[in-house]
Protein backbone atom coordinates (compact mmCIF):
# COMPACT_ATOMS: atom_id res chain seq x y z
CA UNK A 1 0.00 0.00 0.00
CA UNK A 2 1.23 3.46 -0.88
CA UNK A 3 -0.01 6.39 1.21
CA UNK A 4 -0.77 9.57 -0.69
CA UNK A 5 -1.43 12.91 0.96
CA UNK A 6 -4.92 14.30 0.42
CA UNK A 7 -4.87 16.87 -2.36
CA UNK A 8 -1.41 15.83 -3.55
CA UNK A 9 -0.81 15.90 -7.29
CA UNK A 10 -0.75 12.10 -7.42
CA UNK A 11 -3.97 11.70 -5.42
CA UNK A 12 -5.85 14.28 -7.53
CA UNK A 13 -4.60 12.63 -10.74
CA UNK A 14 -5.77 9.20 -9.58
CA UNK A 15 -9.16 10.60 -8.51
CA UNK A 16 -9.64 12.43 -11.82
CA UNK A 17 -8.58 9.36 -13.82
CA UNK A 18 -11.01 7.20 -11.87
CA UNK A 19 -13.87 9.59 -12.57
CA UNK A 20 -13.03 9.69 -16.28
CA UNK A 21 -12.60 5.91 -16.55
CA UNK A 22 -15.95 5.36 -14.83
CA UNK A 23 -17.62 7.79 -17.22
CA UNK A 24 -16.05 6.03 -20.23
CA UNK A 25 -17.34 2.68 -18.93
CA UNK A 26 -20.77 4.28 -18.53
CA UNK A 27 -20.68 5.56 -22.12
CA UNK A 28 -19.64 2.13 -23.42
CA UNK A 29 -22.36 0.35 -21.45
CA UNK A 30 -24.92 2.82 -22.80
CA UNK A 31 -23.64 2.18 -26.33
CA UNK A 32 -24.11 -1.55 -25.73
CA UNK A 33 -27.69 -0.94 -24.59
CA UNK A 34 -27.03 -1.59 -20.89
CA UNK A 35 -28.94 0.59 -18.44
CA UNK A 36 -26.33 1.31 -15.77
CA UNK A 37 -25.31 4.72 -14.47
CA UNK A 38 -21.86 5.97 -13.47
CA UNK A 39 -22.54 5.78 -9.73
CA UNK A 40 -23.51 2.10 -10.05
CA UNK A 41 -20.28 1.41 -11.95
CA UNK A 42 -18.29 3.27 -9.28
CA UNK A 43 -19.98 1.18 -6.55
CA UNK A 44 -19.22 -2.06 -8.40
CA UNK A 45 -15.57 -1.10 -8.92
CA UNK A 46 -15.19 -0.09 -5.28
CA UNK A 47 -16.58 -3.46 -4.16
CA UNK A 48 -14.22 -5.29 -6.50
CA UNK A 49 -11.36 -3.36 -4.93
CA UNK A 50 -12.29 -4.73 -1.50
CA UNK A 51 -11.58 -8.30 -2.64
CA UNK A 52 -8.35 -9.86 -1.34
CA UNK A 53 -7.41 -10.79 -4.92
CA UNK A 54 -7.18 -7.09 -5.80
CA UNK A 55 -5.67 -6.01 -2.48
CA UNK A 56 -2.74 -8.35 -3.10
CA UNK A 57 -1.63 -5.95 -5.83
CA UNK A 58 -0.10 -2.53 -5.10
CA UNK A 59 -2.67 0.16 -4.39
CA UNK A 60 -2.81 3.62 -2.87
CA UNK A 61 -4.59 4.91 0.19
CA UNK A 62 -5.48 8.49 1.03
CA UNK A 63 -6.82 9.30 4.46
CA UNK A 64 -9.43 12.01 3.98
CA UNK A 65 -13.07 12.80 4.65
CA UNK A 66 -13.76 13.53 0.97
CA UNK A 67 -14.38 9.93 -0.12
Amino acid sequence: MIRLDPGSEEEVEIRASTIWATERLHQEMKYLGKDVNASEIDWLLWNLGQDDQFRAKPYHRTVTTFY
